[in-house]
């Protein structure tokens, strides 16, 4: 492969990881926010507040509108479309991927066709054009959303590693989500504490009751 392809073909593989975790932050970000706290005053931060509850519908938004970029076949840097170039016949088969390797990836995506077409409506109809969100039925489950970020992670690595590329950290330091969990810490242990000094206030006026 000459140094122009493997150039565009770089540039192919950074885009689709770029894709590929915007996508993984911003379902980090949801999946903490819809998920249940046995502390009471953090639990509260989170279901309560309207800023956490709209932050969660609009994070779910650029989760879908990413992950249909990687599933829509007539997207431009689709896993479609980068999979059908590394085939034997492809415009990279220079790279020399095992067929069984493509096969996996092709049947996997396979399997998912229900929950690809969900992921799609979603985005044509609630997300993108508003033209028809009473039509979508069983949205998918969050497992879906890390089956299909894993996978496309798969096959990143495994293109980077013919063509010498430093393995890309999907694992951020500092993330979006970890600064968000810390936010919420915070505020509902400074919750906690001003709870606890209008107790004691109480008290000492008598006023438990």
């Amino acid at each position: 492969m000459n140094d122009q392809r493997k150039n565009q073909l770089k540039r192919e593989i950074s885009t689709i990881s770029n894709i590929t975790l915007k996508a993984q932050e911003a379902y980090l970000i949801v999946s903490y926010l819809q998920q249940d706290e046995d502390d009471a005053d953090l639990n509260y931060q989170k279901k309560m507040s309207s800023f956490f509850y709209y932050s969660r519908i609009i994070y779910w938004q650029i989760t879908i509108i990413e992950i249909a970029k990687l599933l829509n076949e007539k997207e431009k840097f689709s896993v479609w479309r980068i999979i059908k170039k590394i085939k034997p016949d492809g415009e990279y088969s220079e790279l020399k991927v095992s067929m069984e390797l493509i096969s996996k990836w092709e049947e996997k995506l396979a399997l998912e066709k229900e929950s690809i077409k969900n992921i799609k409506d979603q985005r044509d109809k609630v997300y993108a054009h508003e033209d028809g969100s009473d039509d979508i039925k069983n949205l998918i489950p969050l497992s879906k959303i890390d089956f299909f970020l894993n996978l496309f992670k798969e096959i990143i690595v495994e293109l980077e590693k013919p063509l010498g590329l430093p393995h890309r950290m999907f694992n951020l330091i500092n993330s979006p989500a970890a600064n968000l969990k810390y936010i919420i810490r915070m505020s509902a242990k400074g919750t906690k504490y001003e709870k606890e000094a209008y107790r004691e206030l109480t008290k000492q006026y008598g006023l438990e009751n």
